[in-house]
């Protein structure tokens, strides 16, 4: 059996009364010590325990840089939900033909940049590890715990909604797919939400060949992207009947028709114009 041992459980920074609360962890999980940083709202526990959000964040990046910038710990002391901020290990991976090292999270997107000989952490049991020492500090409502991501972020995110969906409510996030190679059967089939831009460079390399520098801002884009879409559809039961609507900057086609009688919920795909 996997047994994780939480090594630092709390460095809370000095804070007034009735402020939030930072929290340093270290745990290990299979035998490489990993970080995250929790940040606990002021104010009552709710009654059925706290919410929680899981930010992860993107390549080359860390926990503290989305503790800081991505206002996740802010919106969780506004409606008092608990926000977590994990970082990735680093490996050398391969871009544009050369090496460098860099934080990743193992996803089928990490596998395909890893170099040669280059063996990822299962990323999943640092979730599950985290959930557990979550669990053992603060009351939790299970039913509502989600995840959000940035590019190779929401690409795990992407694979956590698959491989966890029995334990997340919702996922959604910008700047990445689910990968080919985390194409599976959702364990149970929850609202994902995914969001890219006109001028997302990550998403245009693959069509350079194409001649295409920046996505159409139209419905043309939804079938640029058809491919990574029907990954998701296909994992979350639904077909290919969507709806669609535009306000402002953005497109939003949503895919809710399940297709089989099995039960599902909705995956959500928005363009936004002019958005790197």
């Amino acid at each position: 059996m996997k047994r994780y041992f939480l090594i630092l459980a709390i460095c809370a920074v000095s804070l007034p009364v009735q402020a939030q609360t930072r929290i340093d962890a270290r745990i290990e999980v299979d035998s490489v010590m990993r970080e995250f940083i929790v940040a606990v709202p002021s104010g009552s526990i709710p009654a059925s325990g706290y919410p929680l959000v899981f930010m992860f964040h993107g390549t080359s990046q860390n926990g503290e840089l989305f503790y800081n910038e991505s206002q996740w710990k802010e919106k969780g002391e506004a409606e008092t939900f608990i926000t977590v901020f994990p970082t990735a290990l680093r490996y050398c991976i391969m871009e544009d033909s050369a090496q460098r090292i860099t934080t990743k999270w193992h996803n089928g997107e990490g596998e395909e940049l890893a170099c040669p000989g280059t063996v990822m952490k299962n990323d999943v049991h640092f979730v599950n590890a985290m959930l557990d020492s979550i669990r053992s500090r603060f009351p939790i409502d299970n039913s509502r715990i989600y995840v959000s991501g940035f590019s190779n972020g929401m690409g795990f995110a992407s694979k956590l909604a698959v491989e966890m969906g029995n334990v997340f409510a919702a996922v959604a996030g910008c700047g990445s797919m689910l990968s080919n190679r985390d194409s599976a059967d959702a364990k149970r089939n929850i609202p994902v939400w995914t969001v890219i831009g006109t001028l997302d460079d990550k998403f245009l390399k693959g069509y350079e060949q194409l001649g295409i520098t920046e996505f159409p801002f139209n419905d043309t884009t939804l079938a640029l992207m058809s491919r990574a879409i029907r990954r998701f559809l296909g994992s979350f039961n639904l077909t290919e009947d969507h709806t669609r609507s535009e306000s402002g900057r953005t497109i939003t086609y949503r895919f809710a028709t399940p297709a089989s009688s099995e039960a599902t919920s909705e995956f959500r795909f928005t363009l936004v114009n002019n958005m790197f």
